[in-house]
């Protein structure tokens, strides 16, 4: 069991619960966040290790869920790895 927490923001259901189905077997603590409204409210309530957003999302989208993450962090710790849509990869720590 590891003691990080992931926040994965998806407007669709299949993809949020896919992607949180995956962390959760591999034994990551995850919380769900269905737009972007609703994850700028948790990172407000909680501290998360990783977010994973989809880009696309009605009001608040997935760059500024990012910017907000940034802006709360001060001194963020950023992948150099490129980002994967999640149904050409499954990611491996």
């Amino acid at each position: 069991m590891t003691d990080i927490h992931i926040l994965v923001v998806d407007d669709d259901l299949v993809n949020r619960e896919n992607i949180s189905h995956v962390l959760e077997k591999d034994g990551y603590f995850v919380q769900k966040a269905v737009s972007g409204e609703e994850a700028l409210q948790k990172l407000q309530a909680h501290r998360f290790d990783l977010v994973i957003t989809d880009m696309k999302m009605a009001e608040v989208d997935g760059l500024q869920v990012m910017t907000a993450v940034k802006d709360m962090a001060p001194t963020p710790r950023l992948s150099s790895s490129p980002a994967m849509p999640p149904s050409t990869r499954r990611w491996r720590p």
